[in-house]
């Protein structure tokens, strides 16, 4: 008996809900369809927090993106059933937009299902079942209508209380900056805060960079506001220098794709203005000639290891010093922001970056990251249209067949139709196969000689002299690292075999792997759980359940892909 397999998807729109019960209530709904259903969870639950179905941002950015793209590269198997509480948890968009997605995914055969109505739509009943295409479109049509309705009112509102606020010098509400306070209806000047911002303007135009203002600020132990409960970070003082509120105005600002977006006209004079116009000024345009010259810090995954590394005495991330020179080192980001942590001192970095690519990158950049996803579609979909054809015209076979036994004398047409449908069917078939090899390579499948070759020139271009190969090559390999590698924890203190030395541990998912190597990239010590562990479920369960600890499916969903690319590599 054939189980069907089950993805949940979660949504909610506002971080609100996200304080309450939407994820659990939503999850136990949908597990308890799939225990009345007799389907079976094939993934951890596709979540997308604080994102508008009304605008179509999961589908875009959000993690239900991510799966829409791995359905339409063909990575979700045929008959996978994706499952939310009702239809609108996927997209609030118009009709017809709604009716373009439920068809682009359920004609690569996966379902969609919904708790509400236990509907399941699938291309043949989308096809097939006029009363429920009209259904799908009057759900969209209203669910969209509902968003854009209130959409409205509350723009409209909004816009009213702009008005009031440029006009009036109204209040709009309680929110302002961190150096202001509402009292009895009008703004105030907290001005030990607002001398600070001060502070920050003069240091800036002074040619100091957002990191040195910070930790200035973190030595002299000065106490931050609002979100910034971490200390003075760099992207806090570059907010402050760009906030146009300083200056007395205000930039009503929405959310649209991820990003801060100003949607309305500035409003001026609506705060009290603390910093002078020519500080203003001289601040941002230093500001200004600092990134032209090459004082901004940029995105260069210099350090491959910086979603996974940890300092072994706060547990912060650590900080990567001297760039891409052999001279490169790490040390903890409070100790270098003037923090408090014990593990003061600094390790050299690129040894053990060589080190540990050695060890694992083979595992890491599986044949996912050689995957060419703009060919995998039309292949997975020659694929499915071979099959149909093959099962056709075996179907064909056996009528004619079932007729040619049937009969007392038989037809000589009958047989000479059923010799040529045997050999389409032959042609066919090595028309499949064909199209099942280019589907593999398309999906970056190459024999494990060659797959080590591919790895070895990823290593390679990480280093290479021209800036844009090495960043995009340092790109992958970091994206591809923090899925194989959980944990790098770096103790510039460790009293490993009785000596203090400085050490990174570099522990793989699950903890079914590790390595411990020093600050010169020698191999210390390393352990294989998995040499001893044949079966990947046996694995889970002597990982989790003897442990008496609750299995995390994400992390299980993890070390069941780790057993994978342990397999293709052996």
């Amino acid at each position: 008996m054939t189980v069907t397999p089950c993805i949940i998807y979660v949504r909610f729109s506002s971080i609100q809900q996200e304080k309450g019960a939407s994820i659990e209530r939503q999850l136990e709904l949908a597990r308890a369809h799939i225990a009345r259903e007799g389907w079976v969870e094939a993934e951890p639950p596709v979540i997308d927090k604080g994102r508008s179905a009304w605008k179509g941002d999961h589908l875009s950015k959000g993690n239900l993106g991510i799966l829409n793209k791995r359905i339409m590269a063909g990575e979700i198997a045929p008959g996978t059933v994706l499952l939310a509480e009702k239809l609108d948890r996927f997209s609030r968009q118009e009709r017809k937009i709604t009716r373009r997605w439920l068809e682009d995914v359920t004609d690569l055969g996966i379902g969609i299902a919904t708790v509400d109505g236990g509907r399941v739509y699938t291309a043949q009943t989308l096809q097939a079942n006029m009363v429920e295409d009209i259904e799908i479109l009057i759900r969209a049509e209203l669910a969209w209508k509902e968003s854009q309705q209130k959409s409205e009112r509350i723009m409209d509102a909004q816009a009213r209380n702009r008005t009031k606020a440029a006009t009036t010098g109204r209040v709009m509400s309680a929110r302002c900056p961190g150096w202001l306070k509402v009292v009895a209806g009008k703004f105030e000047i907290v001005e030990e805060r607002a001398e600070l911002v001060r502070q920050i303007y003069q240091w800036t135009a002074e040619g100091v960079g957002a990191r040195t203002v910070g930790k200035r600020l973190n030595d002299a132990d000065v106490p931050t506001w609002g979100k910034a409960s971490h200390g003075w970070e760099p992207t806090f003082i570059s907010e402050i220098i760009a906030s146009p509120a300083v200056e007395g105005d205000h930039q009503p600002t929405r959310l649209i794709k991820g990003r801060k977006t100003a949607t309305f006209e500035k409003i001026e004079n609506y705060y009290p203005r603390i910093v002078d116009a020519d500080l203003v000024t001289a601040a941002r345009s230093a500001r200004k000639m600092r990134q032209r010259s090459g004082g901004g810090h940029r995105m260069n995954f210099r350090n491959l290891f910086q979603s996974v590394a940890r300092c072994a005495g706060c547990g912060g991330r650590m900080t990567l010093r001297n760039g891409p020179t052999p001279r490169a080192n790490l040390i903890c980001s409070h100790v270098f922001r003037g923090r408090k942590c014990d593990q003061a001192t600094s390790i050299r970095y690129r040894a053990f970056e060589d080190a540990a690519l050695t060890q694992m990158l083979h595992l890491a950049l599986d044949d996912r990251f050689f995957s060419k996803a703009d060919e995998t579609r039309p292949l997975v979909t020659k694929v499915a249209e071979l099959d149909k054809l093959i099962a056709d015209q075996t179907a064909k076979s056996k009528r004619l067949l079932k007729m040619i036994l049937g009969a007392d004398d038989p037809d000589q047409t009958m047989l000479d139709m059923r010799s040529e449908i045997e050999r389409t069917m032959v042609a066919t078939k090595a028309r499949r196969e064909e199209a099942i090899l280019a589907l593999d390579a398309a999906r970056g499948a190459v024999s494990q000689a060659a797959h080590m070759r591919r790895v070895w020139e990823v290593r390679e271009a990480i280093n290479h002299e021209d800036e844009s190969i090495s960043t995009a090559a340092r790109m992958k390999v970091a994206q591809a690292i923090q899925t194989v590698v959980e944990r790098v924890e770096i103790d510039t203190k460790d009293e490993f075999e009785g000596k203090e030395q400085k050490t990174f541990t570099m522990t793989l998912v699950g903890n079914v792997r590790g390595f411990k190597f020093d600050d010169r990239g020698n191999l210390l010590a390393e352990f294989d759980l998995g040499a001893h562990i044949l079966n990947p479920e046996t694995g889970v369960g002597y990982l989790h359940g003897s442990l008496g600890v609750q299995p995390d499916p994400q992390k299980i969903a993890t070390l069941h892909e780790y057993f994978r690319r342990r397999s293709q590599a052996a």
